[in-house]
């Protein structure tokens, strides 16, 4: 017994010692490439709403550290405009919004944290100074992302 799969990964088993041939019926499919998935699947829904990705929304405190100009855990030196979560992939941009003065500003993430039960974001200083005073350490705020550039 041998075993092959077919286009689609169904498997096909052949005994050894078949006397009949396979018999195997092709058929030409022709598919539109505007209707390609990012899987390169044909993708049949309805195109005519725009691509909306939904807005995660994250509640908690969010706190600064001294990273700017270190290496962060995505390889790259840390800036005035980055910061650090525990899951949100590298590279998202994200929105955080001070809930004790509506204060907001946008950093990215480039590293991994905070590592303290209740914290949701850990801010570079620099970002962390343009929503509240450094001295104060740390506020209850709102994440969300992604944000559109």
């Amino acid at each position: 017994m041998v075993v092959v799969y077919d286009a689609l990964g169904a498997p096909v088993v052949i005994h050894q010692g078949q006397d009949q041939s396979l018999k195997i019926k092709w058929k030409e499919i022709r598919l539109d490439e505007n209707k390609m998935n990012k899987d390169g699947l044909q993708d049949n829904r309805n195109t005519s709403q725009p691509n909306v990705t939904q807005l995660q929304t994250e509640t908690g405190y969010i706190s600064w550290y001294d990273g700017e100009g270190k290496k962060g855990a995505a390889g790259v030196v840390l800036n005035g405009k980055s910061a650090a979560h525990k899951t949100i992939d590298f590279y998202t941009k994200v929105k955080t919004t001070s809930l004790e003065n509506g204060k907001s500003t946008i950093v990215e993430i480039l590293d991994r944290g905070p590592y303290i039960q209740g914290r949701i974001l850990d801010m570079v200083e620099t970002a962390f100074s343009n929503i509240h005073n450094t001295r104060k350490g740390l506020f209850k705020g709102r994440i969300q992302w992604p944000i559109q550039n």
